[in-house]
């Protein structure tokens, strides 16, 4: 099947009104483009943009994919999240596999993936049909993932000082405690605690040489 060859008047009618105006004059160009969406952000709506950009009076389709283990958000939430984007067109939900007969039942031209996106549509022959194009901004919902995981110790705080319990968390109380002591030794409290620390420190040390110096005179005598 050759995609990028035809040029038809899509007879689809959006799902919910955008802002994005399709010129009925010019024959609609529909384009597909399938990603995971989880944790949909500023450069997912901009990538999106960027795809409208490239084809005049796009029509642009997004099916959403549920394959991917340890997903924040399910798909109903990404789903409505994809709706309020502007150059969205149709959301396919969950995405479907992408085989000629749902390319030709969608009337699809372009199906769009990224350099790292290949992969999934090595077992079609798309010619032309195939568009590859490159984020301009690049923030995946793994970089924000590991964002949390490198903080996790401040956002567990947050958590408990929001008012979920160790439960919600999924915590040990041997790990809520753990997080308590490592708030309250934290680096905004560092000078108070530190004060406090030090403080207590010398009192012991005097403690100590006064009773090491009592007992010193009693062995002399």
């Amino acid at each position: 099947m050759e995609l990028g060859k035809r040029h038809t008047r899509s007879s689809f009618t959006p799902q919910s009104s955008k802002k994005i105006k399709i010129d009925s004059s010019v024959s609609v160009m529909r384009v597909y483009y399938a990603g995971s969406f989880d944790m949909f952000n500023f450069a997912d709506n901009l990538f999106l943009k960027q795809i409208t950009q490239k084809f005049r009076n796009c029509y642009l389709i997004v099916g959403i994919e549920d394959e991917c283990p340890g997903q924040i958000m399910n798909l109903q939430e990404r789903e409505k999240a994809l709706r309020q984007c502007p150059y969205v067109r149709q959301v396919l939900c969950p995405a479907p596999n992408v085989e000629y007969a749902f390319l030709k039942s969608f009337e699809i031209e372009y199906v769009i993936c990224t350099p790292e996106e290949q992969y999934k549509y090595q077992g079609l022959e798309l010619g032309e049909g195939l568009c590859i194009i490159e984020p301009e901004v690049k923030l995946s919902n793994i970089d924000l993932i590991a964002r949390v995981v490198a903080g996790k110790e401040k956002l567990l705080w947050k958590c408990l000082k929001s008012g979920f319990s160790r439960k919600q968390l999924d915590i040990s109380l041997l790990k809520e405690i753990q997080v308590e002591i490592a708030n309250f030794v934290s680096v905004s409290n560092w000078p108070k605690w530190q004060f406090k620390l030090l403080r207590g420190l010398f009192n012991v040390g005097k403690y100590i040489f006064r009773e090491t110096y009592k007992f010193i005179i009693k062995i002399e005598v």
